[in-house]
């Protein structure tokens, strides 16, 4: 999974940001306090590797009420566009182009999103709460075919039929396998003491993430055998 760019909204001193391209590299460039690791960390956030605090919901400014105590926003999201590979497209069952965003409320839980075809039947719009003996029910009832009896099979059914029997389009809970496919955030510091264990931090993720490739791990084991 790649991201293309990203928007914040509601996150420390980003009130709305929108259209953050993400290429190779991407310079960020401001005076001090302009916001520069505000959007680094609402990145993060997005990607699964900052929990959201308290202090990184926005206050709230009330035009001539200057007595009352700051209130801070109902919700912060940072939303992403990325694109997926060929692996990810066939096992999720999306598009190679989606919209992901990373949401809190004042209960500060995360919840990861995908916009696409909302389900008519609200009880498949969030798989993740039921077990594989309540997805086998919905199969059943629904009459479908899935792959297998797993769960990941039977959610990919599920999906499936979900998104050809919607009404429009919305916000939906994301699978959980796709955040683990989310791209890696490795912060790189360099006035650190010891440049050369951030160097090895930044080497030792590209090895991880090429080792959790599906397909290379299915060349690795026709090597071995």
């Amino acid at each position: 999974m790649h991201l293309i760019s990203f928007n914040v909204s509601g996150f420390r001193s980003l009130t709305e940001v929108s259209d953050i391209p993400v290429r190779k590299p991407t310079i960020l460039a401001g005076h001090n306090d302009g916001g520069k690791s505000a959007l680094l960390d609402a990145l993060a956030f997005l990607l699964g590797k900052h929990a959201l605090a308290e202090d990184d919901r926005t206050y709230l400014t009330i035009d001539g009420d200057e007595v009352s105590a700051p209130l801070r926003c109902e919700e912060s999201i940072v939303e992403g566009v990325f694109t997926l590979d060929i692996w990810e497209q066939e096992q999720f069952d999306l598009p190679e182009r989606i919209r992901l965003r990373r949401c809190c409320g004042e209960d500060l839980i995360s919840r990861l999103e995908v916009w696409q075809p909302i389900p008519a039947d609200e009880r498949l719009r969030d798989l993740s709460p039921h077990l594989v003996p309540a997805l086998k029910e919905l199969v059943k009832e629904f009459g479908l075919s899935p792959g297998s009896m797993r769960k990941p099979d039977l959610e990919q059914a599920l999906r499936r039929y979900g998104r050809n029997h919607a009404g429009s389009d919305g916000w939906v809970t994301a699978p959980t396998a796709l955040d683990k496919r989310m791209p890696r955030y490795l912060p790189f510091d360099g006035k650190m003491a010891k440049p050369d264990e951030a160097v090895k931090t930044v080497l030792v993720g590209r090895f991880q993430s090429y080792m959790a490739d599906p397909d290379l791990k299915g060349r690795l084991s026709a090597i071995e055998d």
